[in-house]
């Protein structure tokens, strides 16, 4: 049995059997935003917008996944592998949301968690140990 106090995770043979603490705070590494696209409401998207002072056509055609079939929800697009607003931190691993203020509930609620496969790939380019 490990028990890692970091995580507070208790894990047998690898496998984790005990969580006690919830929180967890972002390692800003940047692979959810890779591997996922965040959904954008109407009114998400019209924020998005402001906070850019920039359309709503403008910001449709320039942030969003055209892909994306729908007409009341939508995807923000991804760009050199990740999503269009995500920025890295010079010479750094970390990175940061570059529309933090106002950026969408998608990705707001996301939860980090250093049990799911991108966490533990941000841990490993970070130089963590993992589990």
């Amino acid at each position: 049995m490990i028990k890692d106090s970091e995580f507070d995770i208790v894990a047998i043979k690898g496998k984790v059997v005990e969580r006690k603490d919830t929180s967890y705070l972002c390692l800003r590494c940047g692979i959810c935003c890779s591997k996922y696209q965040a959904l954008l409401t109407r009114v998400e998207e019209q924020q998005i917008a402001d906070g850019l002072t920039i359309g709503r056509d403008e910001f449709l055609d320039r942030y969003t996944d055209h892909r994306w079939g729908g007409t009341e929800s939508f995807l923000l697009r991804h760009q050199d592998g990740a999503c269009v607003f995500l920025s890295h931190v010079e010479n750094s691993p970390m990175t940061y949301c570059s529309i933090n203020p106002f950026k969408p509930s998608d990705c707001r609620e996301y939860s980090p968690d250093p049990c799911k496969p991108e966490c533990q790939e941000g841990l490993r380019i970070q130089g963590t140990p993992t589990m």
